[in-house]
Parts: structure tokens; C-alpha cells; sequence
């Protein structure tokens, strides 16, 4: 693990954060599994970190209850005019409800931090509020540095990603 790693797990338990460090995807996944009891209900919050790692997928796959208001047959429902964007917005509200909410932040600074912008609030208000229990799954590419440094980071990377349903 690098100095940064260590430095921002440090300022993240400091703030009160409960971590745990993962070297790969699958290793995150098995955090995640072993910290959710096989009957708790999650609530998914769209994040292109979870899309990439699979975490939704695997914890289909293990038979989860689970509420994703972003998975791909929801997002192809609405494509198709099957349901609205006020159905996706009624299922985001059921994943504040469960017992476990994961998602990823955008910006974490080695202050431990977290920095975020959202559409909805939903993915935010998961992180805070709602759930009993909120994991967030964040990548090294999302450390910086400070507080400008991340707004930098706001601005010109999380903020030009294309909404996933056009």
C-alpha cells in the first residue's frame, strides 16, 4: 500500500471512518460480502467505480436482496418508455430505505474529505442519511491531494460524465 493510501486511511479514521484497504476488484468485492449479512436488503447508488467492478453483478449472483435503480435492465426499461424517470426516482427512494447503501464517492482528499456532486442528491443522501449502514468504494484515482485540488478534479472530470440513459 502507498504512503497516499496510507496517509488518506489514516485521515479517514481520524474523521471517524470505519476502512478497510482492498488490493483488486475482487478482494473489494469480498470486503463487501463479508460486511453485509446474506439477509440485509442494499440499495445500490449509481457509480461508474461499481459498474467497472462488478459489485451489483456478484452480489446478484450470490443471491443478495437488492434495489439498483441504475442497473442496466432498469435503465433499458426507460430507454424503451416501459418506465419513467419518476419510477427510477420512487426505486432510488426504496435503496435509502435498506439496511446497507453502496456507492462510490467522486473526490476523496488525504484529509479524508469527501467531495461530491450528484444529479439527484440520492447517491449523497444515501452516503449520510437513510440507510443504517453506507460502504463506499473508492479507487485510487480518486485521491487528491486538497480541497482545490478537487474541485479541479469536480469540474473537469466528474462533472463532464454523460448521463448513462442517453
Amino acid at each position: 500500500m502507498d504512503q497516499i493510501i496510507e496517509k488518506t486511511i489514516k485521515a479517514l479514521k481520524a474523521n471517524g471512518f470505519e476502512t478497510f484497504y482492498a488490493q483488486d476488484a475482487k478482494s473489494v468485492i469480498h470486503t463487501i460480502m463479508d460486511c453485509i449479512p446474506v439477509k440485509a436488503t442494499i440499495g445500490i447508488g449509481d457509480s461508474a467505480t461499481l459498474r467497472q467492478i462488478g459489485v451489483a453483478n456478484a452480489l446478484q449472483a450470490d443471491g443478495r436482496v437488492m434495489i439498483n435503480p441504475y442497473s442496466d435492465a432498469i435503465i433499458e426499461r426507460m430507454n424503451t418508455g416501459e418506465i419513467t424517470g419518476a419510477d427510477q426516482m420512487q426505486y432510488c427512494r426504496m435503496a435509502l430505505a435498506c439496511d446497507y447503501f453502496i456507492t462510490s464517492t467522486n473526490i476523496l482528499t488525504e484529509t479524508g474529505i469527501l467531495m461530491n456532486t450528484d444529479a439527484t442528491g440520492n447517491r449523497v443522501a444515501g452516503m449520510f442519511f437513510g440507510p443504517k449502514n453506507s460502504i463506499m468504494v473508492i479507487g485510487r484515482n480518486k485521491i487528491v491531494p486538497d480541497v482545490e485540488t478537487g474541485y479541479d478534479r469536480l469540474r473537469n472530470i466528474c462533472g463532464v460524465f454523460q448521463d448513462r440513459k442517453s
